[in-house]
């Protein structure tokens, strides 16, 4: 799957994709680090709205 997600953006001349995951497991975050991405470029930030 990402590396069709990464064949449709070369395809489309995009320069980057961006890949979130909610996930602190290692295993989880070295599968991204094999497959290209990286977590060094981009910090994510996300604030919860409360619903009441």
């Amino acid at each position: 799957m990402l590396k069709f997600a990464k064949s449709i953006a070369e395809s489309e001349n995009c320069y980057k994709i961006m890949l979130m995951t909610g996930s602190k497991k290692e295993s989880t975050l070295n599968f991204y680090k094999r497959a290209g991405y990286n977590d060094k470029d981009k910090t994510a930030f996300i604030q919860w709205i409360d619903k009441k």
